[in-house]
This record gives C-alpha cells, sequence and structure tokens, in this order.
C-alpha cells in the first residue's frame, strides 16, 4: 500500500530497480549478488575503456581512412550530442529537490557544493550514455535519453548498477 501512495522509498530504489529491470535476481544469494555486480562493473568498465579509445582517436592525426575504427563515426555523433544534452539535464527533482531546498544537502557555500554536485553527476551521465551508445550502437544515442538515465543516477548511487538498469529499462 505504502509504494502504491508515495512510491518505493528513496532508501529501497537502488535495489529494487535491479530486481525489476531483471539486471539481478531477487533469489540470488549474497555471493551470487556479489559475483553478479563485480561482473557487470568489469564489463561496464570495458564499455569505458572503448570509450576512452575512441577519443583518443579524435585528437590523433589520422593517416588514411582505412585505419580508422568502424564505430569512430557513430562514437563521434553520439558523443557530441550527448555533450551538449548532458549540461541541459535536470537532476534535482522529487526527493532531492525537496533536500536541496530545505537546505539538508547545504555547506558552507551551498552554490559551490551544487556546482560540484551538477559536475560530478554530468560526468557520470556523460559515461553512462557513452557506454551505452558503444553497447547499443544501433540506438546509439537520442536526445531524452539524458533524461531517463538520470534517473537511474538519482537512485542508485553505483554507476555501473545505474548504467546496467538503464541499458535494461532500453530493452
Amino acid at each position: 500500500k505504502g509504494a502504491l501512495d508515495g512510491g518505493i522509498p528513496h532508501s529501497l530504489r537502488a535495489e529494487v530497480w535491479p530486481v525489476l529491470l531483471g539486471v539481478r535476481k531477487c533469489s540470488n544469494t549474497s555471493v551470487e549478488h556479489e559475483q553478479g555486480k563485480r561482473s557487470r562493473r568489469e564489463q561496464y568498465g570495458e564499455f569505458l575503456r572503448r570509450c576512452a579509445e575512441l577519443e583518443g582517436w579524435l585528437t590523433k592525426p589520422v593517416k588514411g581512412l582505412a585505419n580508422l575504427p568502424s564505430d569512430l563515426a557513430s562514437f563521434t555523433e553520439a558523443s557530441r550530442i550527448i555533450a551538449a544534452d548532458a549540461p541541459r539535464t535536470t537532476f534535482t527533482y522529487g526527493t532531492f529537490a525537496r533536500d536541496w531546498e530545505s537546505g539538508i544537502l547545504s555547506g558552507d557555500d551551498e552554490d559551490e557544493l551544487k556546482m560540484e554536485w551538477r559536475l560530478a553527476q554530468r560526468q557520470r551521465l556523460t559515461r553512462i550514455l557513452e557506454a551505452y551508445a558503444i553497447l547499443d550502437p544501433v540506438i546509439g544515442y537520442t536526445q531524452g535519453m539524458n533524461d531517463l538515465a538520470a534517473v537511474f543516477l538519482r537512485d542508485i548511487s553505483n554507476e555501473s548498477e545505474a548504467f546496467w538498469c538503464f541499458a535494461k529499462f532500453m530493452g
């Protein structure tokens, strides 16, 4: 009944999203859960390494088109659009927005804290979206995916788990 009245409590969402989306099974033992998490983290790391490799190609002098990676063009296009969309993404809504307003997350210099937090979230969002563009090059990235991924970043502090929930959500 509580979930119907106010949704899943924020404190449980990091555990509920992966189960609802099939990232992990409810019946997993704690050992299986940790093994799965480690495996997903390693796979996500591979996507991030590929992103870094492709970004490196963008700064290299290139001799001929024959040596270019086949996924460079699609990654470059996705990365360009992500770079434009990520700064426009709203992370402060729902519970988190109320926390900012009530000062729960304020420090000595609230504006500086907010700026640092937004920059960190933007960087996490960019990594997730670029990694997804590598995972699914047919879809790559389209506008609006940033807002969907932001929901998982808001609810799941573990970037790898947020990525896999977003990827499962995208289908």
